[in-house]
């Protein structure tokens, strides 16, 4: 193995629990990344949401300040339970695809379940690049032995 002082070099294929070498890791772990972006995109959209949640206009001022005063613990409501929500499950697509590299048993079945769940609904694609990457028989004999 060659080294640079103690670090070893991240392209050989011998490290034991490194799985960055292969290309289709490499896709599946992008592609997992995008996914939980996009998720990060939709928590920040949910909360700037809720915050311009306005009232319904009824024709009276007075009646529709007082009407947005009062909705304003639900706008929070709302944007805290949305976020609490889906906040870990996009994490969850970060920590998997940053530990699939570091050829994780886990991290391997949790991207094999993700790309289950997008398989049959308008994210096809996404699931099927994830399910084809990390299905390939080089990558299942290096997370699975």
């Amino acid at each position: 193995m060659d080294t640079i002082g103690d670090i070893p070099e991240l392209d050989d294929p011998t490290i034991e629990g490194y799985a960055g070498d292969l290309p289709w890791v490499r896709r599946a772990a992008m592609v997992i990344n995008l996914m939980g972006a996009l998720q990060m995109l939709g928590v920040l959209a949910m909360i700037a949401g809720a915050a311009l949640m306005s009232a319904p206009a009824t024709g009276d001022a007075a009646l529709d300040a007082q009407l947005a005063e009062s909705m304003l613990p639900m706008r929070i409501a709302y944007g805290v339970a949305g976020s609490c929500c889906a906040l870990p499950f996009a994490l969850f697509h970060f920590v998997t695809a940053s530990n699939l590299s570091s050829a994780k048993k886990w991290s391997w079945f949790a991207g094999v379940v993700l790309g289950a769940i997008y398989v049959p609904s308008l994210c096809f694609p996404v699931g099927a690049i994830v399910l084809f990457g990390l299905l390939q028989t080089d990558v299942r004999k290096r997370f699975l032995g």
